[in-house]
């Protein structure tokens, strides 16, 4: 009878256990993270769903060289945040950009690929494996980056072209990254 018209349990996978059979994920099977799903919760309150900003208060993804320039410093912003004052297509904002490093390697390659790639923007995909590099290069930076700093700041090429070096570099340029306030 309960397997026809229900049996009042708490537990749905008693009334038709056939259907509850479910195959167990497998290793191969990546975990496919949405960079627009991010996007739209996180950064879409402030540069809109469109990428185009707030004139004057939230500048614009879309066409930026802040987005589609130089992969270390995108990476940089999304980890550490980005305060004071900054020009985006001629446009000066004085604001302050949260950090995001509580996101994963991940999260953030997904995030920034869909801004590079979005609203007419063309630029290369971020990997987790860039991200991973540039937060192990900067581990232990508190500070939000300014304009200026990224502006002056090595771009981090051989950092983002080499994970293997990535890694010894860290220990002795990290330090630098963090003392630059």
């Amino acid at each position: 009878m309960g397997q026809y018209i229900g049996d009042f349990s708490p537990y749905p996978w008693l009334q038709q256990p056939e259907l509850t059979v479910a195959e167990p994920a497998s290793a191969a099977a990546a975990v496919q993270v949405d960079g627009a799903q991010i996007y739209s919760s996180r950064c879409a309150s402030c540069h809109q769903a469109n990428g185009e900003g707030i004139a004057g208060v939230f500048p614009p993804i879309s066409g930026s060289r802040w987005v589609t320039g130089e992969k270390a410093r995108v990476i940089r912003i999304l980890l550490h945040g980005m305060k004071g004052e900054v020009e985006v297509k001629g446009e000066t904002y004085n604001g302050n950009m949260p950090a995001w490093k509580q996101l994963s390697d991940k999260e953030i390659a997904a995030v920034i690929t869909h801004e590079r790639t979005s609203w007419g923007n063309d630029a290369s995909p971020i990997s987790a494996e860039e991200v991973a590099a540039i937060r192990a290069f900067a581990e232990g930076r508190t500070q939000q980056w300014t304009a200026d700093e990224l502006n002056s700041a090595p771009p981090l090429q051989d950092v983002l072209s080499s994970q293997g070096q990535a890694t010894q570099q860290a220990s002795g340029a990290g330090q630098a990254a963090t003392t630059s306030k």
